[in-house]
């Protein structure tokens, strides 16, 4: 135990100490103050000091370890390292400014906004009678695919059959059809007001914007810096990849929903709770309804996602890495001592009689 005027300095500067590391002064750290300050001028004036229950003395060692201190408590500190360890990637801190986060966030969504009317012009001026692609091709599909889904809706219809093909047989399954439903679901509601080819027009140019707003936020989330974000989104959003779909296959060009499930996998793993990990299926779903392959894609990003976070990796042994290197030799080995035997002899005549020379 310490007297009343060397446990007062040590409040203080156990005080400062808290206060520096959490960046706000706790009411009980002033109360213990206040305490120490009344006992000392309660023991001058009746000397009864001892047996008052409010000044009981303290000491520096419990001042600093009480959880008053989180940051100077070894088992905090303990917790931090198991967590570091095991892959844990701590939640990004509160913001203390949430009005401007969110105007930055608005500003970036004008930005790609503009960008993608850019990147897609000039059809943004001819809705009504023009696509991005070939109409006797695959972006002709698409666009029926959007009046067929509309026209089953309206009439009740199954989503994936249709009587628009052959109107005198049975009703045709589109099961296995190239499509888009995310496509035909944004388009829907405006076929009313804008006609099949302007609605479908104007849901492909809200995926342009979904497609780098949403990279933006992964590119955010891990980075929490403005600029480089919206550079990686707009590099993605706007890809040569991206460019070439918009001709023709137009579900692929519906990619936002890849940077949708790392991030919610992301933040699930960190918070994990079951609101979290809903908007994962809520990701992964719009990815189905987006196109198959990048349903596919999304499972194997959450795999990714949730491997990082949970499995260690240790160095191997030195024996434990020469067994493997001598397993991955006699399986090449193998492999390539098999491929005569499943080279048909037809096309190998035929190669042979196709590349001559002389």
């Amino acid at each position: 135990s310490l007297p009343a005027g060397r446990a007062e300095r040590t409040a203080t500067a156990s005080a400062r100490v808290c206060s520096m590391s959490s960046g706000r002064m706790l009411p009980e750290v002033s109360r213990v103050r206040a305490t120490t300050a009344g006992g000392s001028s309660a023991d001058q004036a009746t000397g009864a000091h001892a047996a008052s229950p409010r000044a009981t003395p303290i000491t520096a060692r419990r001042m600093v370890e009480s959880s008053l201190c989180p940051i100077s408590n070894p088992k905090n500190l303990r917790a931090r390292q198991i967590k570091r360890r095991s892959g844990y990637t701590p939640a990004p801190m509160p913001s203390t400014e949430p009005r401007r986060q969110a105007g930055s966030v608005f500003v970036a969504l004008l930005a790609y906004a503009l960008l993608a009317v850019l990147f897609a012009w000039p059809l943004p001026a001819k809705l009504s009678d023009h696509i991005s692609g070939d109409p006797a091709g695959d972006a002709g599909a698409y666009v029926w695919n959007a009046y067929v889904f509309s026209h089953n809706l309206a009439t009740g219809g199954p989503l994936f059959a249709t009587d628009r093909i052959l109107s005198f047989t049975r009703e045709a399954s589109l099961a296995l059809h190239n499509n888009s439903l995310l496509l035909s679901a944004l388009a829907t509601p405006l076929i009313p007001a804008l006609g099949v080819v302007a609605s479908f027009n104007v849901a492909l140019i809200l995926i342009l914007i979904l497609n780098p707003f949403c990279a933006y936020l992964l590119a955010r989330y891990e980075t929490k810096s403005e600029g480089p974000s919206w550079i990686a989104g707009a590099l993605f959003g706007f890809s040569p990849f991206i460019s070439a779909r918009v001709e023709g296959h137009m579900s692929l060009a519906t990619a936002f929903a890849l940077p949708l499930i790392l991030l919610a996998a992301r933040r699930a793993v960190v918070v994990d709770t079951k609101g979290a990990w809903a908007l994962v299926g809520v990701a992964l779903a719009l990815a189905a309804a987006s196109d198959p392959y990048y349903l596919v894609f999304g499972l194997l990003g959450l795999g990714l996602v949730w491997s990082y976070a949970h499995v260690a990796v240790q160095p191997i042994e030195a024996a434990g890495m020469r067994w493997l290197k001598w397993s991955a030799l006699a399986v090449s080995a193998l492999s390539l001592a098999a491929v005569p035997r499943c080279t048909p002899g037809r096309a190998s005549i035929a190669l042979n009689q196709r590349f001559r020379f002389g």
